[in-house]
């Protein structure tokens, strides 16, 4: 698990224990990527997506992209839709939320480990929601459009989606201004689920 709260980490390790599965707990996206390396891919990984200085999105992609068999779940009390959508979108198989009494991390576990896909009511209603909502004509984007999108969607800033694009800010806030506009939105994580939905993002 990724968990930079050490004291969360001690309480899931030891009720995961408990149930019989072995776990390792990481402080950061960093040394758990490092332990890929060294110890080989877990099959699964819970992590927390509010992973302070680091892009939590941009981890999982890096994570999957060494050992694309392993199933990450996002074990977070962020509840919002950037991070929801955001961490689906980065490979999320799964959305549990910290105060989910009626879901355990174990509970994730074992039905992650059945194939399933385990969310929070709460979660996964908002995911139908979202994904019931009608679809109109493909908006024709850009190249430069769809790249800033890719960019934030892999959870870059403005600012780090201008260095990596090699554009300047007020550049970026153009072209995400004319994507949301063709898209019919007005915040990443909506631009996000409809540039994906459409097929506009890999």
């Amino acid at each position: 698990m990724v968990e930079p709260d050490a004291s969360v980490r001690a309480v899931v390790v030891a009720a995961l224990s408990a149930c019989g599965i072995s776990a390792s707990a990481y402080a950061s996206a960093r040394s758990a990527l490092e332990a890929l390396e060294t110890s080989g891919p877990p099959r699964i990984v819970l992590f927390e997506l509010d992973v302070p200085g680091e892009s939590s999105f941009r981890a999982i992609r890096a994570m999957r992209a060494r050992s694309p068999d392993i199933v990450v779940i996002a074990h977070t009390r962020q509840d919002s839709d950037d991070w929801i959508f955001g961490g689906l979108v980065a490979g999320c198989v799964g959305y549990v939320l910290k105060d989910d009494a009626l879901l355990t991390p174990a509970d994730a576990i074992e039905i992650a480990a059945r194939g399933g896909a385990p969310m929070s009511d709460r979660v996964s209603r908002r995911v139908v929601t979202r994904l019931h909502a009608p679809l109109d004509d493909t908006p024709a984007l850009s190249a430069r459009e769809r790249s800033v999108l890719a960019a934030l969607a892999d959870g870059a800033s403005y600012e780090e989606a201008g260095t990596r694009l090699g554009i300047s800010l007020s550049t970026v806030r153009t072209h995400i201004q004319r994507a949301y506009s063709k898209l019919g939105v007005s915040t990443k994580s909506e631009a996000t689920m409809r540039a994906v939905r459409l097929g506009l993002l890999a």
